[in-house]
């Protein structure tokens, strides 16, 4: 081949290079291009899709906002409506910030949040430091430990009642405990609710004294009322020393027991013959002790028994008071239990006989008139009596 022919070969081959070459550069560049939207339309694509997310969260979280407040604000109507004391102690024992508006009539102080549970017990628990100590001790063991091993074994030391004193009386107040545990049941908190009971607390004193009256009441019912006045005289008397021998028992033991273990197992067993089971369960309950200080000697048990005896007194007084109020004026009076004596003596012993005569002999008139000087001598009689 000549050399103007190898040049031509040479130049096409170049061109046809050159061709495929520029193919390739421009599809390489069409390639890009289509990369390139694609990732501009993914990247539109994630941005709506993250202006979609923001927009969801936003609405979510206005919701949940919406909801906390909701709940931030039922709670807090429970906090100012509710009749009772409720607030938090945190991990240092110090009253959290919210605590229900009651709080504050019942313990009479406005600023509570941030007082320690130790300044609380010396303040409001003074008149039994003991179980309050052993309170504070109990709640101090147990905050940041397990409730099982540290909270449920020393509930029985939390003071559950307490009293405060003020101008217009005395108020009982109730006290719940309730452990707040956090993921690990570890306590970080103790709620703690006060109730006023006071007024509960004289209504059931008033329905148990209501019911006793009841009870004691029956128990006079079920016996003829000239025994049972009879006996609450005897009893009376028979107790109003029992009081005095006791305060002898250090001196003359024996003596004493013995005197006064009368006393118990003769009003006792009286008691149970007549149905009084509420004074004779006491006069009992009375007279173990007694046997028991007989055995071994106490101070303890010298005041424990003198409580229960002068107790089982005022119990004897009100049996003899609730007589008096509802029974006294169903009993004879002097002169009109003389006059029924009279009158069945003479019916047993003279008039049964004169109404026989009269009837032998025909003549009823010497009954009525035999019977006058008795009816007359009975209306002197009852004229004395008054």
């Amino acid at each position: 081949m000549s050399r103007w022919g190898q040049l031509i070969g040479v130049n096409l081959e170049m061109l046809f290079l050159s061709f495929a070459l520029g193919a390739r550069i421009n599809q390489i560049k069409l390639d890009k291009l289509k990369a390139e939207s694609k990732l501009f339309e993914e990247a539109e694509a994630k941005k709506k899709l993250q202006a979609k997310l923001i927009e969801s969260q936003k609405e979510n979280i206005e919701t949940l906002d919406a909801k906390v407040k909701k709940k931030t604000k039922a709670i807090r109507n429970i906090l100012t409506h509710i009749p009772q004391g409720i607030f938090t102690l945190d991990e240092n024992l110090k009253v959290g910030d919210e605590y229900s508006d009651h709080l504050r009539d019942i313990l009479h102080k406005k600023d509570i949040a941030g007082m320690t549970l130790s300044e609380m017990m010396d303040h409001y628990f003074h008149h039994n430091l003991d179980q309050a100590s052993r309170t504070l001790t109990a709640i101090e063991f147990a905050m940041n430990q397990n409730r099982e091993l540290n909270w449920d074994a020393n509930a029985e030391n939390l003071i559950r009642e307490f009293s405060l004193h003020e101008e217009g009386g005395e108020k009982a107040i109730e006290v719940d405990w309730w452990p707040i545990e956090n993921e690990e049941e570890d306590i970080v908190e103790v709620l703690v609710t006060l109730r006023d009971v006071t007024d509960l607390k004289k209504l059931k004193a008033k329905a148990e004294s209501d019911q006793i009256e009841k009870d004691m009441l029956l128990e006079m019912l079920a016996n003829d009322l000239s025994k049972t006045q009879k006996f609450l005289d005897r009893t009376t008397k028979q107790w109003q020393r029992t009081g005095e021998i006791l305060s002898e028992f250090d001196s003359d033991p024996s003596r004493v027991y013995e005197a006064v273990f009368r006393v118990y197992h003769t009003i006792k067993g009286n008691a149970r013959s007549l149905s009084f089971n509420r004074l004779a369960e006491a006069v009992h309950e009375a007279e173990e002790v007694l046997k028991e200080l007989s055995r071994s000697y106490s101070a303890d048990g010298l005041a424990d028994l003198q409580g229960k005896d002068e107790a089982i007194r005022s119990l004897i007084q009100s049996y003899a008071s609730l007589f008096d109020q509802k029974f006294q004026k169903l009993m004879p009076s002097a002169s009109d239990l003389t006059g029924r004596l009279f009158e069945e003596f003479f019916e047993k012993n003279l008039t049964s006989v004169l109404r026989k005569i009269a009837e032998e002999v025909g003549n009823q008139n010497l009954l009525w008139k035999s019977t006058i000087p008795i009816d007359f001598l009975f209306y002197t009689m009852r004229l004395k009596g008054s």
